[in-house]
């Protein structure tokens, strides 16, 4: 009985083990499908992802090509537009052929036209390659400006239009094509548009906002050389309205400048109609409650305007190094306005203290004309040197003045930088705090 007991015991492992063995490999081979499942699909969507990749390769590539094409297109239609494309002259070879070839035979009038024919060819495929230059110049400028960040979201210059503004600047401006040509390779991003969502509104304003400018700024200052103020600050083209009025406001009438003297003054500083009246009127207030009137003011503008453009804070430390450091006045600011502008760090700094430590002294500009006028030669034997000459001349002759050498003052220099570098408040340091 035992014995019987002890074989179904048997017998039933066995069938278990069996249904447990079956059902793992069912699990297995569903495990099994499953994982080809997942695997094809993973295939698939790798192709499908490279197949994508590919589209937009392709469309990169398009969008490139179609890019391109416009820029030339753009490049092409200002170049004409300015009128710059050169017509194609006879030569004198294909002059020659053509006078001789009345007067000789037929065979060799046919040799000479063959020849005249390829002379013909040849120089007109060296005028077109020299006609292609500007437009392939302006095309790549244009394509450079193009990935530019801040150009995005912007209109995309059409051809028409920059057509239209690079001849209306280049009437309004009274400039050379060429002058004209010069400034777009230099600042290509003013032949786009403002906002691309009104992009059509703003295809006028484009290029009528620089015009009606540049005829306004003509209209106030006659004397006023504009090709040469849009040579040295092609961005005015993008100054606001507003700010070149303020300026001419702040020159013509609170400081009561002629027109010439205005024109002299924006010849010299351009950025001033960049940066408005707004810096340039907090400014003068400072130098007005120092004690400066408006005959002063205007002694300095016309000799430099650099410090009007400063911001406040970087002015007032300015008049602060000057007047402890420099030991300088009221009166020498007004003679040497370049006292507001240099740099301290660069040149202010070294220098006069390069000079305490030598024993040089420094003329200062309102004790000069009461002392009699030394000649160049006796500043070595009195050490003395005009502030004016010590600040603004090269460092060979700020040393050969009063017989320093300039590896010395180099030397002292880069001390000065080391100690300079040490002494500056650290990052994020309220403004005015020492370490």
């Amino acid at each position: 009985m035992q014995r019987l007991l002890h074989e179904q015991q048997q017998q039933q492992q066995q069938q278990q083990q069996e249904q447990q063995q079956l059902h793992s490999a069912a699990v297995l081979q569903q495990l099994t499908s499953h994982l080809q499942m997942l695997m094809a699909h993973a295939k698939k969507r790798q192709q499908q992802q490279q197949e994508q990749k590919q589209l937009m390769e392709l469309l990169n590539m398009h969008i490139t090509q179609q890019r391109a094409h416009s820029e030339q297109r753009v490049a092409q239609a200002v170049v004409d537009a300015l009128g710059l494309t050169p017509a194609r002259p006879l030569t004198a070879a294909a002059a020659e052929g053509t006078q001789g070839a009345g007067t000789s035979s037929s065979s060799s009038s046919s040799s000479s036209q063959g020849a005249r024919r390829r002379t013909t060819r040849s120089s007109s495929s060296s005028v077109g390659e020299q006609a292609g230059v500007p437009a392939e110049q302006l095309a790549a400028a244009l394509g450079r400006a193009a990935r530019n960040v801040a150009l995005r979201g912007k209109a995309a210059p059409l051809p028409h239009q920059a057509a239209a503004f690079a001849s209306a600047v280049t009437a309004a401006a009274q400039m050379a094509p060429r002058d004209m040509l010069g400034l777009l390779l230099q600042r290509p991003a003013l032949l786009w548009g403002q906002d691309s969502s009104a992009a059509a509104a703003a295809a006028a304003e484009t290029a009528a906002g620089p015009v009606e400018m540049l005829q306004h700024l003509r209209s106030q200052l006659p004397g006023l050389s504009l090709p040469l103020l849009l040579q040295r600050t092609p961005a005015l083209l993008a100054a606001p309205q507003a700010h070149v009025d303020s300026v001419l406001t702040l020159l013509l009438h609170r400081l009561a400048l002629s027109r010439d003297q205005a024109a002299a003054v924006l010849e010299k500083h351009p950025r001033l109609l960049i940066a408005g009246a707004g810096p340039a009127s907090l400014n003068l207030g400072f130098l007005v409650g120092l004690g400066l009137r408006q005959p002063e003011l205007q002694q300095m503008l016309l000799k430099s305007a650099d410090w009007l453009t400063w911001p406040l804070q970087e002015l007032t430390t300015q008049w602060q190094f000057v007047s402890t450091v420099a030991k300088a006045s009221l009166p020498d600011v007004v003679l040497l306005p370049e006292l507001l502008s240099l740099p301290i760090r660069s040149r202010l700094g070294p220098r006069i203290l390069y000079a305490r430590k030598r024993q040089v002294r420094l003329l200062l500009p309102s004790h000069e004309a009461m002392l009699p006028k030394l000649p160049p030669q006796q500043w070595l034997q009195h050490k003395l040197v005009p502030l004016e000459l010590w600040l603004t001349a090269s460092e060979q002759r700020m040393c050969a003045a009063v017989g320093l050498s300039l590896e010395d003052f180099t030397r002292f220099k880069a001390a000065w930088a080391r100690v300079d570098a040490f002494s500056r408040p650290p990052a994020g340091a309220a403004p005015g705090s020492t370490p």
